[in-house]
C-alpha cells in the first residue's frame, strides 16, 4: 500500500510541476511582451489564456499517456520531460 501511495503522490507532484512550468512560461511571456496595445488588460488576458490552454493540453496528455500514473515507463518518461522543462524555464522561477 505504501508503494501505491508513493506512486500516486509522485504522479500528482508532476501535475504540480507542470503547473509550475506554465507559471514560468507566463512570467517569461509577460516579461518579453513589448507591445501591450491599446488595452493592456486584453493583452494580458490573451497571454494568460494561451498559456493556460497549453497547460491544460499537457495536463490532460500526461494523464492519458501515463493512464493516471499506472504505467511506470511512461510516468518516468514524463518526469524526465517535465524536469527538462523546469530547467529550461529556471530563469523565471520567481
Amino acid at each position: 500500500m505504501k508503494t501505491k501511495t508513493a506512486d500516486v503522490l509522485s504522479h500528482e507532484k508532476l501535475h504540480f510541476d507542470i503547473s509550475e512550468v506554465y507559471a514560468r512560461m507566463l512570467r517569461k511571456k509577460i516579461t518579453e511582451t513589448k507591445d501591450w496595445g491599446g488595452n493592456p488588460h486584453n493583452t494580458m488576458e490573451k497571454i494568460f489564456s494561451e498559456i493556460n490552454n497549453e497547460s491544460n493540453v499537457l495536463q490532460n496528455s500526461y494523464d492519458k499517456d501515463t493512464a493516471h500514473g499506472t504505467i511506470p515507463l511512461k510516468q518516468s518518461q514524463c518526469k524526465t520531460k517535465i524536469e527538462l522543462m523546469l530547467a529550461e524555464y529556471s530563469a523565471w522561477k520567481n
